[in-house]
């Protein structure tokens, strides 16, 4: 747990980007976390010492959501297919995941149906 946190510290002092933590980088395989609690639910904003304001929320989502999101940073405007190909859900589970991940407005569709994509909000 410590390293983790040393990692968020780092990452909070730096110019931003994605982190997901609880998947591991080659394989993507989701390993989860053990000591942090199931239902943690927060967000915010944090001045990094470099003066970017990095903005964070934690959810608690299901596994498979930790690693669509993950797909979705990764990618570049990634469709259905794509993270679909990159995280090897169904395509019937993966659609509940985007339509549930949408309303809970932690991502968003951007452009028509045929040639949209996903994108994080």
């Amino acid at each position: 747990m410590k390293r983790v946190l040393e990692t968020v510290c780092s990452f909070l002092n730096t110019a931003g980007g994605t982190l997901v933590v609880g998947i591991e980088d080659q394989t993507r395989a989701v390993l989860g976390l053990d000591d942090v609690e199931k239902h943690v639910c927060s967000s915010g904003e944090h001045q990094s010492t470099y003066g970017a304001a990095v903005k964070y929320a934690t959810y608690a989502m299901e596994d498979r959501h930790a690693a669509v999101l993950a797909a979705i940073d990764e990618l570049e405007r990634p469709n259905t297919a794509d993270i679909q190909l990159q995280t090897g859900v169904s395509t019937r589970s993966l659609g509940r995941d985007l339509r549930r991940l949408r309303e809970e407005g932690v991502i968003e569709f951007v452009g028509a149906p045929q040639t949209g994509f996903y994108r994080r909000t």
